[in-house]
């Protein structure tokens, strides 16, 4: 545990933060760079831009909460620490949004998994569109300076037992797995990841690079909403904010105009698009608020013969993307290798991640047929009867998200799958 907290000890040495709570009168500042949002892209930005020089302001919605507010109570943390109280859903409310607002942003509140876009992804940008920028050799020197920032690096410690469960299964059924790298510099291993670490183990932007910022002059206003961006002729003259009360949810009417010569929208994959909305920003493409993509996650839930406490440990150690590119980048996540009529394993049959269970979506076996199935006879297995506690029940449940171009999500109606059969695995984002 830091026995010296780096927040704690900035805010006493004199570092330029303004809680926009405590304003009385509305307020203009000016700098180089408006850097909007103070997660991952946000905090990143201000402290190269200040190490460079250059006069930044770092604009947060959420409240600056560090390790005396962190006390491992998900009811306050989940509250304080996340979009909409942690009730952000999608339009639907088919799907959860689980997305940090305080300072950190989402690197707050994440599980510490720090993966690089994987290789074949960044070729098929590259070779698809162009972006010969984004190519592995490219991108590599800045995948390092990342990972040394943030102490990223593959977990050392034993995995806890859910992500071991993982493990022991990939290698029964011969799939490839790997550790997780996390972002972290002496964890206790706690388990307290999601609602804020009590330890400053956690190497996100909030012990990072907005220390890094501010101890080169930038300054951060949070409690502070990005409401407008307003235009002169062909350029972004000003940002017109919204200060909010110390409960982070009422407005004060305090009103707060920042100007810069440039600004950053690093305010996440839904809040940059809403910024941009509201501001009338030109748009002669049409792709403002369009084609966004979000990383469901599906739970498998299973009765198990020994007890199993997911809550202890690191909450993802644990990877594997063995059916990621089988198909290429952009083709179907092939999940396992199965006959749809007589649901045995078979080499020569596959099928999609969109495909129903036991449906004839699935292909068959080239020598399997109605009338002389490869494997035994064609048969629907029965739901699983009632069991005693300790005998071991499966029943998974799968859906399959969708993206519309409007930006809201959808989901199918969840479909059991029986324990004798292997479920689809979601594909994992880059």
């Amino acid at each position: 545990m830091s026995l010296t907290d780096r927040i704690a000890q900035g805010l006493e040495s004199g570092w330029n933060v303004t809680d926009s709570a405590l304003l009385t009168q509305n307020l203009t500042a000016e700098a180089d760079v408006v850097v909007i949002g103070t997660g991952a892209g946000g905090g990143t930005t201000a402290e190269i831009l200040a190490r460079s020089g250059l006069s930044v302001i770092l604009v947060e919605e959420g409240r600056l909460y560090y390790q005396k507010d962190f006390k491992m109570d998900e009811q306050t943390s989940y509250a304080n620490l996340y979009q909409e109280g942690m009730s952000r859903v999608t339009r639907d409310g088919a799907i959860a949004i689980l997305q940090g607002r305080c300072v950190g942003g989402s690197t707050t509140v994440n599980w510490t998994s720090s993966f690089r876009t994987p290789a074949p992804t960044l070729n098929y940008w590259a070779e698809q569109f162009g972006l010969d920028e984004l190519r592995p050799d490219a991108m590599a020197p800045w995948f390092d300076g990342r990972e040394e920032r943030h102490s990223m690096a593959p977990w050392q410690v034993d995995p806890n037992v859910n992500n071991d469960i993982l493990r022991q299964g990939c290698e029964k059924l011969g799939y490839s797995w790997q550790i997780i790298p996390r972002n972290v510099k002496g964890c206790w291993n706690l388990g307290y990841c999601g609602v804020g670490c009590p330890t400053n183990a956690k190497q996100g932007a909030l012990m990072t690079t907005i220390p890094g910022a501010l101890d080169n002059n930038a300054r951060l206003f949070h409690s502070l909403r990005a409401d407008r961006l307003v235009m002169n002729e062909d350029k972004i003259d000003h940002l017109e904010a919204s200060a909010f009360a110390d409960d982070g949810v009422t407005p004060t009417g305090i009103k707060v105009t920042l100007k810069a010569r440039h600004f950053v929208v690093a305010a996440s994959a839904i809040g940059s698009p809403g910024l941009l909305l509201r501001s009338d920003i030109p748009d002669p493409h049409q792709r403002i608020g369009k084609r966004s993509f979000i990383h469901p996650v599906n739970a498998t839930v299973a009765q198990m013969p020994q007890r199993v406490d997911p809550f202890y440990g690191a909450p993802q150690s644990i990877y594997s993307d063995e059916f990621n590119f089988r198909n290429g980048v952009d083709g179907p996540v092939v999940t396992n290798s199965r006959c749809h009529r007589c649901t045995r394993a078979c080499p020569a049959a596959s099928y999609p991640a969109t495909a129903k269970p036991r449906s004839t979506t699935w292909p068959a076996c080239p020598t399997c047929s109605p009338s002389s199935p490869c494997s035994g006879t064609a048969s629907t297995p029965k739901a699983p009867a009632a069991q005693s506690p300790s005998a071991t029940t499966a029943v998974r449940y799968w859906t399959t998200p969708s993206a519309t171009t409007s930006g809201r999500a959808s989901a199918k109606p969840s479909t059991p799958w029986p324990k004798s059969s292997s479920p689809p695995v979601p594909k994992k984002s880059a």
